[in-house]
């Protein structure tokens, strides 16, 4: 049955290339509201230990489980249509304070009462997000391209790049 589904997409991948139709899926990284709900621990902590919330929409910090499910659901999107790209939205590098970035911080010797050491941690997390995401779409499909929008591109930012 798998060769039979291997040949069957590629047989639709040539011929939506001859068509001149390309397919780049949409996927949200870090706003989902059905795990903001379900998993209220997966939400960014600002530093007065509230919950990040933007127009009622809750980040979810890469550094808890919500980035394996967050794999998961790319790993099925590619496996699935074999795309010529996939568009990551919302990606930022944020101070969080979560249980999870707080243990980092300690580990690596960082003061989470020090600006600089949380944003060298948000750092982390988010090159941990990068590396993550484009292995799992690389071991899939290692010719897609990946675009992860963090909505800025700072000048000589070239790890975000």
């Amino acid at each position: 049955m798998h060769n039979f589904q291997a040949h069957t997409q590629k047989i639709r991948e040539e011929m939506l290339k001859e068509i001149g139709v390309s397919s780049k899926p949409y996927i949200s990284s870090g706003f989902d509201e059905h795990f903001a709900k379900e998993r209220p621990e997966w939400i960014v902590v600002n530093k007065d230990g509230t919950k990040w919330s933007d127009n009622n929409f809750r980040r979810l910090c890469f550094n808890t489980a919500y980035l394996e499910v967050l794999k998961e659901q790319t790993r099925e999107i590619v496996r699935k249509y074999m795309p010529d790209g996939v568009f990551f939205d919302t990606i930022a590098d944020l101070p969080c304070y979560c249980e999870n970035c707080l243990a980092d911080m300690k580990k690596k010797g960082l003061d989470p009462n020090d600006d600089a050491d949380v944003m060298r941690q948000a750092r982390d997390v988010l090159n941990l997000y990068l590396s993550e995401l484009n292995a799992v779409v690389k071991s899939i499909k290692p010719d897609c391209l990946i675009f992860h929008n963090g909505g800025d591109f700072p000048v000589g930012r070239k790890d975000r790049m």
